[in-house]
């Protein structure tokens, strides 16, 4: 740095190694953030589908209870594609056009497409129906749930910075 300082220098680098890192901390903590609400999401729920579980199979006497505990995953696993960004990846290497993984999307439209049809079964009374169904949606939770366990193809944060393992830090 011609003419400068060499102090000033040194103020400079320290200032934008500071930003580098309280911007690693934001994007940590916004990370911690999102996984917390996704995991409420997801114990949300799980909490329905042992619910339905429960009265599907005569354990608790609450039938009447079917179409809330329906409606609700329903509505909930609507946002799955958004609260999973770690199942999206890049197209064409730009950041800014991202595809949601193709195993990842159908479980998880699956899922709610199977909920959806409990919530239009119920009202038809017919409890061998609807125990059929609640264990179609049964057999596509346990699909979504092996989608969202799996390892991605690329280690990405909801940033879409990637993690570099041979360095030990973001990049």
């Amino acid at each position: 740095m011609k003419g400068q300082h060499p102090l000033t220098a040194l103020k400079i680098f320290v200032v934008v190694v500071s930003l580098g890192l309280t911007t690693g901390s934001t994007i940590a903590q916004e990370k911690k953030v999102v996984d917390n609400y996704r995991s409420t999401v997801m114990s949300g729920i799980d909490a329905h589908m042992q619910s339905i579980k429960a009265i599907t199979e005569g354990k608790v006497p609450f039938w009447h209870h079917l179409p809330d505990h329906a409606v609700a995953i329903v509505g909930t696993s609507r946002s799955l594609l958004e609260i999973f960004p770690d199942k999206m990846s890049k197209t064409n290497g730009d950041a800014a056009k991202r595809e949601i993984m193709p195993s990842f999307k159908d479980a998880a439209m699956r899922f709610n497409g199977e909920a959806a049809r409990l919530v239009q079964i119920i009202p038809s009374g017919n409890h061998d129906a609807v125990t059929a169904q609640s264990r179609v949606l049964a057999e596509a939770y346990d699909k979504l749930k092996q989608e969202i366990a799996a390892p991605t193809s690329k280690a990405e944060d909801i940033t879409g910075h990637q993690d570099n393992p041979s360095h030990g830090h973001r990049l």
